[in-house]
């Protein structure tokens, strides 16, 4: 993703052979499903940044339920006095389908957002227009926009009521902003920076990954 577009096809397929440190076969794979990945992007942009952002949202949301069930249970062994618990880490499948509804649904107003931004502060030097996004992004989308849409989507999908939407967000939405601000910043600057428009919502998505865990964990 980090400056690979200007590689082309054939230096892509020539980093992944370089830099694998398993066999050939694996490299020709990764190269093949990157080819594969830009071709659906470049015909299907929005419906691709869908599923891709929608995917990332689950896993890391079944990650996260994952943890969570593992530190219960090991409480659990704890007050039993080291007891085996038998029981199933089953996720919670409401939970994960509304994580990942949410996920795909935010995924075509980012995709509209980051080309607006990127369009506005093109005349800009390459690190300004990275903090002008950043701040931007950060400042006026995330608060107005992502959050709100997360606590109704998520909690409605959930089968929770507006009014209990509401008094979750309120109760939370200070922790997760803080959290927001310090994983973000740096993480967002990072990406306008150094990733090509076309691929912003897919870096978003990988890093958006181990932020569902954090989020997760601390909204649940």
């Amino acid at each position: 993703v980090f400056g690979l577009d200007r590689l082309g096809p054939k230096g892509v397929c020539k980093v992944f052979r370089l830099s694998a440190s398993v066999p050939t076969s694996m490299s020709v794979v990764s190269c093949r499903a990157w080819q594969s990945y830009e071709a659906i992007l470049a015909r299907h942009p929005v419906t691709t940044k869908v599923v891709t952002r929608g995917g990332c949202y689950m896993v890391g949301d079944w990650i996260a339920q994952r943890i969570a069930a593992s530190r219960q249970r090991d409480g659990s062994k704890h007050r039993c006095g080291g007891a085996s618990i038998t029981s199933a880490l089953v996720p919670d499948e409401r939970r994960l389908l509304a994580y990942t509804i949410w996920g795909g649904l935010y995924a075509p107003f980012q995709h509209w957002w980051f080309n607006w931004l990127h369009t506005a502060t093109a005349h800009y030097s390459r690190v300004a227009s990275a903090a002008a996004r950043t701040a931007l992004n950060a400042g006026v989308a995330v608060p107005l926009v992502m959050y709100p849409s997360f606590y109704y989507i998520v909690g409605l999908v959930r089968g929770t009521s507006i009014e209990e939407c509401t008094a979750r967000l309120r109760e939370t939405i200070l922790n997760v902003i803080s959290l927001d601000l310090a994983y973000w910043i740096p993480t967002e600057t990072c990406i306008f920076l150094r990733v090509p428009l076309r691929h912003q919502v897919l870096a978003f998505s990988v890093a958006n990954m181990m932020f569902a865990i954090l989020l997760s964990l601390l909204v649940e």
